[in-house]
């Protein structure tokens, strides 16, 4: 099923690839920085957001994928953790 969001996001024309990094080091960071950058002119990068953290829950960071709403796994971890603190 598809977000209602989803229509409007820039990622629709650019391709997977960025938002999925392999690698790790220098290969993994050129990647996410190619996608974070599509993702600070999105007009719903905070839905997206959203939509990641919803359903991840509580996964741990290893279990997360890709970059969305302009947050990496390890980057949206830390949200869900500050958010389990703060409740």
């Amino acid at each position: 099923m598809s977000a209602a969001w989803e229509a409007q996001a820039r990622c629709r024309t650019v391709g997977v690839e960025p938002f999925f990094p392999e690698g790790n080091g220098g290969k993994y960071r050129a990647a996410a920085d190619e996608a974070k950058a599509v993702c600070a002119m999105c007009p719903v990068r905070q839905p997206c957001l959203d939509y990641a953290l919803e359903f991840e829950g509580g996964s741990e960071h290893g279990q997360r994928a890709g970059i969305w709403g302009g947050l990496t796994p390890r980057e949206r971890h830390a949200i869900h953790r500050q958010q389990q603190t703060a409740a």
